[in-house]
C-alpha cells in the first residue's frame, strides 16, 4: 500500500483488467483496504475458500469484490438473490429444440391448460423441462406443478424460455419432443471457474440455500448425471448480505455461516468520510469543515428518513443517503464552477448542489422541501440564503441554471426518434418544470439514471420526451407492465426461410449501442432480474449481455430514465439502493 492506494506489481491470478479498475466506484477506506489486503490473501493461496462479506447498505460488499476481481483478471458473475430465486435460476432447465413460440402464445397456452384443469398435461410437461431432481416431484404433486408454474408467471417473467419450453411442449404434443438443457449462468460460471457473487444471499429461500451449502459442504454439485467442482485457485465463490437486522434478511444458519469466511464491512466514520471527500475533490474555496458539514447533514438526513419522517415516504423502504451522495454533489459543484457563466460563489454552488441532490429525492411532497432547507442551514451554521433555482430552459442554447447542457457527443443516426412538438402533449405547470430540472441532471451526467414518481398521467414520460426533443437526442420509452427480461435484452429467433438461429437484440441493449435516451415506463412491474442488468452499468460503466455472455459497447449518449406510480394493493417491487434514484 503507497500513500493510501493499493498497489499490485503482478496480477493476482490473470491480467488485470484496467478498464474495469477505471469504471468502478470504491472508497478505499482504512477498512476496504484491510479487506481487499485479507481477500488478496485468501484468493491467491491454493486451496478452495469461500467468503462471505457481511455489513450494512452501501458499506462496499460488492464493490470490493468487483474491484479485487479486476485486479486478478478474473470473470466475474454477480447473481443478486431475492425471495424468489430457486433452483431454475442457479442450475437451469430442459427446452425443446427450435423453440419458435412466443411468450404471449406460451402464456395464452398454459392458462387454457389451468382453467379448463388439465393439470396432468400441465404436469407431464413440467418433468421433461424440469432438472432430474425435481421431475418425479412433478408428476407425483399437482400442487407442486401448479406453484412452479404460476410462479414462472407471475414473479419470474425473465424465465421466459421456461414458459415457452411448457407451452412448446403443450402445442406440439408431448411425444418425439428433443431436449436439450440450457444450463443456467451460475452454473456455467462454476464450470468455467469464474468467480461468483452471490449477493443480497440471505434474502435467499431456504431451497436455495440448501443448493449452496450442498455444494460448499462437498464441493461440487451432482446435477443431471454430471459432477461439477467448485475449482481451488481458479473459480472463487464470494456471498455478500446486509446484517438479519434489515428487511427481509434471514438469519443465516450457523452450519452455512461456518462454510464462508466471514468479512465485517462496517459503516465508515464521518471522520473517514469527511477526509477521503476531501483529498479526492479538492474544490478551492471549500474548506474541510465545509465537507465535515456536508457528512454531518447527509447523516442527519438519512437518520431521517430511516425513521419515516419524511412524508411520501410511510409506506415503502426507506431510500438510504450514502456517500455516493456527497460524491455526487462534490462532483457538480466541481462542474458548475468551471463554467464560464457561473456567477455563484464556491459555497453557494456547494449548497445549490445540495439542495438539488437531497430535494430531487425528497420532493415528492410539499412539506420535506422547508425541512431540508432548515437541516442545510443548521449543518452549516449559517444564514446563507440557498441559491434560487431558475431552470432558464429554453428552445435555443438549452441551459440550466445558466450551465450548458451536453448535446449528443455522436450525430444521431436515427432523426426520426427524436421527438417533434406535434408527439409531446405536455402542459407546463409547477410539477413539469420542477421533473424537467431532474430530467437535465440526468442528461448532464453519464451513469447518473433518474426516476420519476408520481400519479398516472402526470406527463412523467412526457416531460423526458419534451426534453429530449430540445436536446435533440433519440427517444424511446417501453412500458414495463407484462414485459418479460427478453423484451429488455432480446432473444434468439430463428429465420422462418434460411432455418439460422441468431440473436435479436431487445428496446435496453438497441438503446444502449445507440445512445437512446430510454424511458421505462412503470419500473415497479419490472422483471426481478432487471435490478441485477441495470445495476452492473450504473455500477461499472459497462453491460454483459445475460443471453449471449458478450460485453455491449455501451454509446456515450445512452441515457436511463424510469417512472414510478405509487400503486396500493398490487404487487409491487422495492427498488432499494441499486437501482435508480428518485
Amino acid at each position: 500500500m503507497v500513500n493510501g492506494e493499493v498497489v499490485v506489481t503482478q496480477p493476482i491470478l490473470g491480467q488485470v483488467d484496467k478498464e474495469a479498475l477505471e469504471n468502478l466506484r470504491i472508497i478505499l477506506n482504512p477498512d476496504t483496504i484491510r479487506n481487499l489486503i485479507d481477500l488478496m490473501f485468501f484468493t491467491s493461496s491454493d486451496k478452495l475458500n469461500t467468503v462471505f462479506l457481511l455489513g450494512p447498505t452501501a458499506t462496499g460488499k460488492t464493490s470490493i469484490i468487483r474491484y479485487l476481481s479486476a485486479l486478478a483478471g478474473k470473470r466475474f458473475l454477480r447473481v443478486q438473490v431475492n425471495s424468489q430465486t430457486d433452483e431454475l435460476d442457479l442450475l437451469g432447465h430442459f427446452m425443446p429444440k427450435g423453440l419458435s413460440i412466443s411468450y404471449e402464445q406460451a402464456v395464452a397456452i398454459i392458462r387454457e391448460h389451468i382453467e379448463t384443469n388439465q393439470i396432468s398435461k400441465l404436469q407431464y410437461a413440467l418433468s421433461l423441462v424440469l432438472p432430474d431432481n425435481q421431475k418425479q416431484r412433478a408428476l407425483d404433486d399437482a400442487g407442486f406443478a401448479k406453484r412452479q408454474i404460476e410462479s414462472a408467471l407471475y414473479l419470474k417473467k425473465e424465465q421466459s424460455d421456461f414458459i415457452r419450453s411448457i407451452g412448446h411442449i403443450l402445442l406440439h404434443g408431448i411425444s418425439g419432443v428433443d431436449l436439450v438443457f440450457k444450463k443456467a449462468h451460475f452454473l456455467e460460471s462454476l464450470e468455467r471457474g469464474d468467480w461468483i457473487l452471490l449477493d443480497e444471499i440471505n434474502l435467499a429461500r431456504e431451497e436455495s440455500l440448501g443448493i449452496i451449502y450442498g455444494l460448499l459442504t462437498r464441493g461440487y454439485l451432482d446435477f443431471n448425471g454430471e459432477r461439477i467442482y467448485l475449482k481451488a485457485n481458479n473459480g472463487m465463490l464470494f456471498a455478500a448480505g446486509n446484517p438479519s437486522s434489515d428487511a427481509g434478511r434471514q438469519l443465516f444458519s450457523e452450519a452455512l455461516e461456518n462454510r464462508f469466511q466471514v468479512f465485517y464491512t462496517p459503516p465508515m466514520k464521518h471522520s473517514q468520510q469527511a477526509a477521503i471527500l476531501f483529498g479526492k475533490y479538492p474544490i478551492e474555496g471549500i474548506g474541510f469543515a465545509d465537507i465535515e458539514a456536508l457528512v454531518e447533514l447527509n447523516s442527519a438526513l438519512d437518520r431521517i428518513m430511516q425513521a419515516y419522517r419524511f412524508e411520501g415516504f410511510e409506506n415503502e423502504r426507506p431510500y438510504p443517503f450514502t456517500i455516493r451522495n456527497m460524491e455526487n454533489i462534490l462532483q457538480n459543484t466541481i462542474k458548475r464552477l468551471s463554467q464560464s457563466q457561473n456567477t455563484l460563489t464556491p459555497q453557494e454552488a456547494l449548497l445549490k448542489e445540495i439542495f438539488i441532490e437531497y430535494n430531487d429525492i425528497l420532493k415528492r411532497s410539499p412539506k420535506n422541501t422547508p425541512l431540508l432547507i432548515d437541516h442545510i442551514k443548521a449543518s452549516f451554521k449559517n444564514d446563507i440564503e440557498i441559491p434560487g433555482i431558475n431552470l432558464g430552459f429554453t428552445e435555443e442554447g438549452s441551459s440550466f441554471d445558466g450551465i450548458s447542457l451536453p448535446q449528443p457527443e455522436v450525430v444521431p443516426s436515427n432523426k426520426s426518434l427524436i421527438p417533434t412538438k406535434d408527439m409531446v402533449d405536455l402542459i407546463l405547470t409547477e410539477q413539469t418544470l420542477d421533473d424537467t430540472r431532474a430530467i437535465l441532471y440526468g442528461f448532464n451526467n453519464k451513469r447518473r439514471p433518474v426516476m420519476l414518481l408520481g400519479q398516472t398521467a402526470g406527463g412523467k414520460t412526457d416531460t423526458v420526451a419534451n426534453t429530449a426533443r430540445i436536446l435533440n437526442w433519440q427517444y424511446r420509452s417501453e412500458n414495463l407492465r407484462d414485459t418479460p427480461l427478453s423484451s429488455l435484452i432480446g432473444t434468439y429467433q430463428r429465420d422462418h426461410n434460411t432455418g439460422i438461429l441468431s440473436f435479436k437484440e431487445g428496446i435496453l441493449i438497441e438503446a444502449m449501442k445507440n445512445g437512446y435516451c430510454l424511458v421505462l415506463e412503470e419500473i415497479n412491474f419490472m422483471d426481478t432480474g432487471l435490478l441485477e442488468v441495470i445495476s452492473e452499468w450504473i455500477d461499472e460503466g459497462h453491460f454483459t449481455n445475460p443471453k449471449t455472455h458478450e460485453e455491449v459497447s455501451i454509446h456515450p449518449d445512452f441515457r436511463l430514465f424510469a417512472t414510478l406510480n405509487p400503486i396500493q394493493g398490487v404487487t409491487r417491487l422495492s427498488l432499494g439502493r441499486n437501482t435508480l434514484p428518485a
